[in-house]
């Protein structure tokens, strides 16, 4: 069983890494077509409220008791898994490739 301290760890690399992803989703802007775009915009919008609830959640685990953490980190790792499969077929939908 990883310690809290490895956890938290983790947890914070992968949301990074769903930032750079998002980044990445962002710059490729300019590759849609303009039919797409309007829905590629949207999409990109809801991703980034995704993230930024997964960072909430993040940020509220790493602040809680030892009582609470056990349940906040399973939300966490929820809202992390969410947000992945989410930028996942983002970038199967628009991009066809997986953007890692």
């Amino acid at each position: 069983m990883e310690t809290r301290d490895a956890c938290e760890g983790k947890f914070g690399e992968e949301l990074n890494t769903c930032i750079a992803r998002l980044e990445a989703l962002e710059s490729r802007k300019d590759r849609i077509a303009d039919a797409d775009k309007a829905a590629y915009n949207r999409e990109l919008d809801a991703l980034k409220k995704k993230n930024e609830a997964a960072w909430a959640k993040f940020k509220k685990m790493k602040a809680s008791g030892d009582s609470e953490w056990p349940g906040r980190k399973n939300d966490v790792g929820n809202a992390i898994l969410a947000i992945q499969k989410a930028l996942d077929e983002s970038y199967s939908r628009f991009h066809n490739d997986t953007g890692s």
